[in-house]
């Protein structure tokens, strides 16, 4: 999930969330600062969110700073070979090219960030991919509701979910 222009993989937190899992997933790849901020979470909440960020967007950080940054927390999915090829970071390795982070430097100031960039590639992404799955799942009597896109960052892939007639989370790829 998206919070204050930062990314935090909740995956390890779903089960033991006290506010249930699917009230995670229902903001799962989305920017959920204003839910999170509107639930009115405690500093002990915050201070374990922090430790579930992944990636920083620099530019929240310094205004001449720009790009994403993993975190000490953050786990590539990588082949070995690509992690003989990688430079450490913190503690971690990842390949220094096929990771696809982009790594801060200085550089002429951009109207919106880095992370509004891929922000509206993802939103017109999710808006696409919502219309299709809609027609997909039309006449699916097994889906209650909706059925939801989200980008995983670390499968790099777009994935969906729904909730069945049983009442159960239903996930799946595309």
């Amino acid at each position: 999930v998206g919070l204050h222009c930062h990314i935090y993989d909740i995956t390890a937190f779903l089960d033991v969330h006290p506010g249930s899992p699917d009230t995670l997933m229902v903001h799962s790849g989305k920017d959920s600062t204003q839910f999170f901020e509107d639930m009115g979470h405690s500093a002990v909440a915050r201070r374990l969110a922090r430790k579930l960020c992944v990636l920083v967007d620099l530019s929240q950080i310094n205004q001449d700073w720009w790009g994403l940054r993993p975190t000490e927390s953050t786990k590539l999915l990588v082949d070995d070979a690509d992690v003989s090829h990688g430079r450490p970071w913190h503690g971690l390795r990842y390949p220094a090219l096929n990771a696809n982070l982009l790594l801060g430097r200085k550089q002429k100031k951009k109207r919106g960030g880095t992370l509004k960039t891929v922000r509206t590639k993802l939103e017109s992404e999710y808006h696409l991919l919502e219309k299709q799955l809609s027609l997909r799942f039309k006449n699916d009597p097994t889906v209650l509701g909706s059925v939801n896109p989200y980008f995983d960052p670390f499968h790099r892939q777009w994935r969906f979910w729904y909730t069945n007639t049983d009442l159960e989370s239903v996930f799946g790829s595309l």
